[in-house]
């Protein structure tokens, strides 16, 4: 008998420090969980540097495609030499433009101002290449210059696609707490 109580007993302690643990173990769980969450969702902060750095790009694309549009507009209502030499001065202050880019990212180092530069040359040749389009195709000049347009459209969204995926690689790679841990290991083994 006194064996029966005994496992009785031990069945009922072991029933209440279960019980305990999962009170104690609850709490915890629960503030893992919401921790797990918080860091899940971007804050608005790192929301609204992607949304400004996209929007940049998409000011930039639209930019380039009104002047696409008013170069076709220039093709149609201003005369056929007084428009070659308008393209050839478009193209010379765009390809200065571009300079002014590469040497102030130069300066500073800045990636992203060489790119904006690399971007800004490649519409100074294509509006140089317009000076002979106009002049060899002048009836599909127009429908030239809008293909033109599209793909600077495509190229800024696609743009703006990668930009987004990279930064927020980058915010998500940046709360990872495992260089932290491997910092912390290699400097306890030495």
């Amino acid at each position: 008998m006194e064996n029966k109580d005994k496992t009785e007993n031990k069945k009922v302690k072991s029933k209440h420090l279960k019980e305990n643990n999962k009170k104690e173990t609850k709490p915890i769980i629960e503030k893992i969980d919401k921790e797990f969450k918080s860091k899940q969702e971007m804050p608005k902060r790192e929301k609204e540097k992607i949304n400004k750095e996209i929007s940049k790009n998409i000011l930039i694309a639209i930019g380039i495609m009104l002047y696409f549009y008013f170069i076709s507009l220039g093709s149609v209502n201003i005369q056929t030499e007084i428009f070659s030499v308008d393209l050839r001065v478009f193209s010379i202050g765009i390809l200065l433009g571009a300079i002014v880019l590469f040497e102030i990212s130069y300066k500073k180092e800045n990636t992203k101002l060489c790119i904006y530069g690399i971007e800004v040359l490649v519409l100074a040749i294509l509006t140089l290449f317009l000076i002979y389009i106009y002049t060899i195709y002048p009836n599909a000049f127009n429908l030239i210059s809008a293909w033109m347009s599209l793909g600077f459209a495509i190229y800024y969204v696609s743009k703006g696609i990668v930009i987004y995926k990279k930064m927020e690689k980058d915010y998500y790679k940046s709360l990872s707490d495992i260089k932290e841990i491997v910092k912390k290991e290699s400097k306890k083994r030495k």
